[in-house]
């Protein structure tokens, strides 16, 4: 069995290996595992200096007994997961601000800061009988009342927001006076 030209392989010395990264962005090696027999070495690092607004190229650097080898640079995906806080509704603008029963508004997810990649959420009413919203967030509007949107993460539930907004235009119960229209609504 020929033996490895080093034994890197078997030790996974994190100290012969750094990253060489462009636009400011570093990469700090803290693990590495190496398989000899499938002829792999797994790396774990801890990224700083990346926001996602560009693209980034990450080359690796071996360094042993005075020389260094170098990869050639890899592109690098960024992914930025959503923070408490960094959810914003935007709901379309009404006159007067009160949202029409037979209607529907579409209405989306905002991100701060605009690069981050996870952006999926989920969508919900405080009540259903108020107004509906589907999963790709149309509201609509059932009935007069005050109904909260909510907008969830599924990468972070902490990443919400929520709104709180008036229906209207939809049939009154009429009962002043005596005067009763038989429950309609």
């Amino acid at each position: 069995m020929a033996k490895p030209r080093s034994d890197f392989c078997m030790r996974a010395d994190i100290s012969r290996l750094s990253f060489v990264s462009q636009h400011g962005a570093a990469m700090a090696i803290t693990a590495a595992a190496a398989d000899a027999s499938k002829g792999t070495l797994t790396i774990t690092a801890t990224p700083s200096g990346f926001d996602g607004s560009k693209d980034y190229s990450l080359s690796l650097l071996y360094s042993e007994n005075g020389r260094s080898y170098q990869t050639a640079y890899t592109p690098v995906k960024v992914i930025t997961h959503p923070t408490a806080g960094s959810l914003t509704i935007n709901i379309p603008a009404t006159a007067g601000g009160k949202y029409g029963v037979g209607a529907s508004y579409q209405l989306s997810a905002e991100f701060t800061p605009a690069y981050v990649t996870e952006t999926e959420v989920t969508w919900s009413v405080d009540d259903p009988t108020i107004a509906t919203i589907s999963e790709d967030g149309v509201l609509t509007p059932l009935k007069n009342g005050t109904v909260t949107i909510i907008c969830t993460s599924k990468d972070n539930a902490e990443a919400t927001a929520s709104i709180t907004i008036e229906i209207t235009g939809g049939n009154l119960p009429l009962d002043e006076g005596g005067i009763s229209q038989g429950g309609a609504e």
